[in-house]
């Protein structure tokens, strides 16, 4: 009984320093989590990527899929959230000590109002791909875009078939509307 009661009181202060010690850094304000990678500075838009926001740039194609940053990171003023715009992107964090990075449902918000033809069940083969959430088919050269360079995760399910419409350019052509992205075929 005596042994036991002496390391008690021998280990009371230690376990008194471990509590002060537990209460300074809870105290502490959280440092958000940073980012692996150093800010890049994009001379053509003169904005910059840096964070989780480049890290997850970096891991998921860069400029091919993304595009330039077209605005810095801010916090929208309605959502709350820590936003920054790319040509074909919105890249989302719920607040600035969020390491999580989604994106914004561009496709969604373009086509808000809008509706499109649904198409029937297909048998699912290398060049069409049917999908039952939406009842909307992939194929050709936009499927083989949607599998290999992001697909559900970046690009979303598609909204929308096939259609033609007027692009940017001012000719009419073939596009098809994914959650967050519009595919357009430019056969030059």
């Amino acid at each position: 009984k005596g042994v036991k009661m002496f390391m008690l009181l021998r280990a009371r202060p230690a376990l008194n320093m471990l509590i002060a010690a537990l209460a300074i850094m809870a105290a502490l304000p959280l440092v958000p989590v940073h980012a692996a990678t150093e800010p890049l500075f994009v001379t053509a838009t003169g904005h910059y990527v840096r964070g989780v926001f480049r890290d997850y740039w970096d891991k998921n194609g860069g400029l091919p899929i993304f595009g330039y940053p077209i605005t810095d990171e801010y916090i929208d003023t309605k959502s709350g959230k820590v936003v920054q715009y790319f040509e074909r992107a919105r890249f989302e964090r719920t607040s600035p000590d969020a390491s999580a990075v989604s994106l914004g449902l561009l496709g969604r918000e373009a086509t808000l109002g809008r509706t499109f033809a649904t198409a029937q069940p297909i048998k699912n083969t290398a060049t069409r791909r049917y999908f039952p959430e939406t009842k909307q088919i992939v194929q050709y050269g936009f499927k083989q875009i949607w599998e290999t360079k992001g697909g559900l995760a970046i690009f979303g399910l598609p909204i929308s078939g096939e259609i033609q419409e007027l692009a940017d350019d001012a000719k009419t052509r073939t596009i098809q509307y994914f959650e967050r992205a519009r595919f357009e075929y430019h056969p030059e």
